[in-house]
């Protein structure tokens, strides 16, 4: 009897650790994801501000510093804007390398729309995933 016991008492800890293993597993992060979304308003440099509707050139850069610094990634692509707003994810057809975020300092956004550079450069702020990758 007293062997039957340490079997079901061994039997009842290795399916607890098998268990506790699973959960482990179960709950285990998922990739970070390697685009980052970005939306916009766009309008016309009149004083009306118009909204710009149809097909421009966006040249998307992330850079080191707001104003001056080094570009650590870019991509040019046409984007649709429709009634003035627009929905890219940045490191779709360019990848943007884990090293660009890698040592935690501020990084900013270029953008450049058919040639006109807006500014001030955008700081990237950390999101959801960022905070648990």
């Amino acid at each position: 009897m007293a062997a039957l016991r340490r079997a079901s008492s061994r039997s009842s800890l290795l399916l607890a650790t098998l268990a506790v293993a699973g959960l482990a597993i179960a709950v285990a992060p998922a990739a970070v994801p390697s685009v980052i979304n970005y939306q916009g308003r766009l309008t016309d440099n009149t004083p009306q501000q118009n909204l710009v509707e149809g097909t421009v050139t966006m040249e998307i850069s992330i850079w080191d510093a707001a104003i001056g610094g080094n570009p650590l990634w870019s991509e040019a692509r046409s984007v649709t804007v429709a009634r003035g707003l627009f929905n890219v994810l940045l490191g779709e057809q360019t990848p943007i390398p884990t090293t660009v975020f890698a040592d935690g300092a501020g990084r900013y956004l270029e953008i450049k729309v058919s040639g006109e550079t807006l500014i001030p450069r955008q700081r990237i702020a950390a999101t959801a995933f960022a905070n648990v990758a």
